[in-house]
């Protein structure tokens, strides 16, 4: 495995450093991952469906797109319990509000059943 870095940042880059930000890194990833997943078989209990959203070229963007029924979506920035999105995600989601789309983050498991709650709630007006 080759690790490229910048002179300046060269000293981060130590195997033990390494191993320990990727081992940080597959913790938080994987209690995103159940964040997430929480997410999806939440929405397509309520008959909708969530895709995976990437935009080459332009980062920052949430992680999910949520399609109800009824044809309401919502982009979705999902965060592991603790977890905080970047400045640039949250200049996303204040450009995506800002076309009148409904834009959100949530953390963790308990902010993804809250969200689930509502959306029965209104599906259910």
């Amino acid at each position: 495995m080759h690790v490229h870095a910048c002179a300046r940042g060269f000293k981060d880059f130590s195997p033990l450093k390494l191993g320990e930000r990727f081992r940080q890194e597959e913790t938080m990833g994987s209690k995103e991952n159940r964040v997430e997943q929480r997410l999806i078989d939440g929405v397509k209990a309520l008959g909708g469906r969530t895709f995976k959203f990437v935009s080459p070229g332009l980062a920052g963007v949430p992680d999910r797109i949520v399609i109800l029924p009824g044809g309401n979506v919502h982009f979705v920035e999902l965060k592991a319990p603790g977890g905080k999105p970047s400045e640039l995600q949250l200049r996303r989601i204040a450009q995506l509000r800002r076309l009148d789309v409904t834009a959100l983050v949530l953390t963790g498991t308990d902010e993804v059943e809250h969200y689930l709650d509502n959306l029965r709630e209104l599906m259910n007006e």
